[in-house]
């Protein structure tokens, strides 16, 4: 099977169902193909498969080959994973259905590229994967692996109104429902009995973890729902909100907690050398942080390579120094987490 062509400037080809008495063509699959997928593994004991689409092919076998090797995955199809596991994977094989080349791509920067990948799964993959999904059954258990009717939020799924009000009813009942709002406390000035707080309000604990990169979406719950072994998260304190709460100013109210720290284990500072010989150091509170204040449209700062660099493994990324935090302090740097350090330059005789 030839791959399609597909320049990313022109028009994009559009999925057309075939005829109900065409017969599906399948052909091995390559799994160092780069180019876009849709594709089939299949069990070879059962004759259970799954339905896939990609637009990297060698970037998707991959992660289906180290999902498939950690047991302890609870992601999407665990099931498939998990018969991958028993049968054995020399009981399954991959075919291509149909294969894409993009012409241009590579000269289009990181948000061309996801903006073009969306548009294609849009006209293309999603329909022609959804296609075969309903026309061969695979959703029933009995007869395929897949969960959903295409891979880009269970497209062609319609919720019935007697599903919507069950799920509704199972997220307002649960004591730790994301839709409950949360208030974050900042604690401005420390007293003995009274301290100066600023209190702002979240619609839900997922949208607080979004809001505060340094604060995890379970640490903020389990602060809310006032466990032991959770006192802060993001050196913020958490609580469900109460009418009581005021928001978006300096308040003074009755001591509520500790002043938390934010742990420095954690934070790392970046160093980056100026034209004129000076040299800009940042603190980050996290590598995942450091990556998205310092990733541009032109370059993706990528926190594996800031880990690289703070182990010793690598020297520099992007043209930046990183190192973990020591002796410094939060203090140390301006509002925005700034310094310019000197250089030193030598005295010429």
């Amino acid at each position: 099977m030839l791959p399609t062509v597909v320049p990313v400037f022109a028009t994009l080809p559009v999925f057309k169902p075939p005829d109900d008495f065409e017969p599906e063509w399948l052909v091995p699959a390559d799994a160092t193909f780069k180019g876009g997928a849709n594709y089939v593994i299949l069990n070879l004991v059962n004759g259970k498969r799954y339905e896939g689409e990609t637009v990297c092919f060698k970037d998707r076998h991959y992660r289906h080959m180290r999902t498939m090797k950690n047991e302890n995955t609870i992601g999407h199809n665990y099931h498939l994973y998990r018969s991958m596991r028993y049968y054995g994977i020399q009981n399954f094989r991959f075919y291509f259905r149909r294969t894409f080349v993009f012409e241009g791509r590579e000269k289009l920067s990181d948000i061309e590229k996801r903006a073009f990948n969306e548009k294609f799964k849009a006209a293309y993959l999603h329909p022609c994967e959804t296609y075969w999904i309903r026309r061969l059954g695979l959703m029933d258990d009995s007869k395929g692996y897949n969960q959903k009717e295409t891979g880009e939020g269970g497209i062609g799924c319609a919720w019935t109104d007697e599903h919507r009000a069950k799920f509704i009813a199972k997220q307002t009942g649960h004591t730790n429902t994301p839709t409950k709002p949360v208030t974050r406390c900042k604690i401005i000035k420390e007293g003995e009995t009274h301290q100066k707080v600023r209190l702002t309000r979240y619609d839900g604990c997922s949208a607080a973890a979004r809001a505060n990169p340094g604060a995890a979406f379970t640490h903020i719950s389990a602060c809310c729902l006032n466990r032991k072994d959770c006192k802060s998260a993001g050196g913020f304190l958490w609580w469900f909100c109460k009418d009581t709460d005021v928001y978006d100013k300096v308040i003074t109210v009755e001591w509520v907690g500790n002043l938390p720290q934010v742990c420095v284990q954690s934070a790392i500072i970046s160093k980056l050398k100026l034209p004129n010989g000076d040299f800009l150091e940042q603190w980050h509170i996290s590598m995942h942080k450091a990556g998205r204040t310092l990733s541009t449209a032109d370059k993706k700062v990528n926190f594996r390579n800031i880990s690289a660099c703070c182990s010793g493994k690598r020297k520099r990324h992007w043209g930046y120094e990183f190192r973990r935090v020591t002796t410094e302090e939060r203090k140390d740097f301006d509002e925005d987490g700034k310094r310019i350090i000197k250089s030193k330059k030598r005295k010429r005789n």
